[in-house]
């Protein structure tokens, strides 16, 4: 199943990127179930067979391209080790098309806004800031990340409290009718 007409572009058919690999431009992923997805540049879908398949919310990677061969996908303290070192996106599945989400909440590494597994992530600030920073999370010619919002995050968050990994991020509650934003996620649209 083809979840978007994704294989012409202007510029003619993206190359094909396969799990484990760095996409060193905009690219098409093919996953083992033969459902298909882009994958911005510069980012690396995950080797894992847990984090592949794009029923399950497929796992992309920002990981330098020189760096990208070190990983072994198959190794349980490596994946572990890329969870908290590289920003990650996922891609939540929506009525057959979809969008890129952070997987973990935005936090602030070293003057950089990153999405990578850890209990320090920038809270309770407001909204207008959150829309800031999910901006300079993400951006290239194709794309560009914001706040993800409303019924993208509702679905998001159906998605992330079904991982495992949910366990180790610890998510204040949302506060109703509040202009403080609790913690955020930036959404990047293919």
């Amino acid at each position: 199943m083809i979840y978007r007409e994704i294989h012409e572009f202007a510029q003619g058919p993206l190359p094909r990127v396969i799990a484990g690999e760095y996409a060193a431009t905009r690219s098409i992923y093919v996953d083992p179930e033969g459902a298909t997805v882009v994958v911005p540049e510069g980012w690396t879908v995950s080797g894992s067979p847990e984090e592949n398949k794009i029923s399950n919310g497929l796992i992309i990677y920002l990981i330098p391209r020189d760096e990208v061969n070190s990983i072994n996908w198959m190794e349980f303290f490596d994946l572990e080790k890329a969870k908290s070192s590289y920003s990650q996106c996922v891609w939540i599945l929506d009525n057959n098309k979809g969008y890129y989400v952070s997987r973990y909440p935005i936090s602030r590494v070293r003057h950089e806004f990153r999405s990578i597994r850890t209990n320090s992530f920038l809270t309770y600030l407001p909204t207008y800031e959150a829309k800031g920073f999910c901006k300079d999370f993400f951006f290239s010619p194709y794309l560009r990340s914001e706040l993800c919002t409303g019924h993208r995050l509702n679905k998001f968050l159906t998605w992330f409290f079904e991982q495992e990994d949910s366990k180790f991020i610890n998510l204040p509650k949302k506060i109703k009718g509040s202009k403080v934003v609790p913690f955020f996620f930036a959404t990047i649209s293919v």
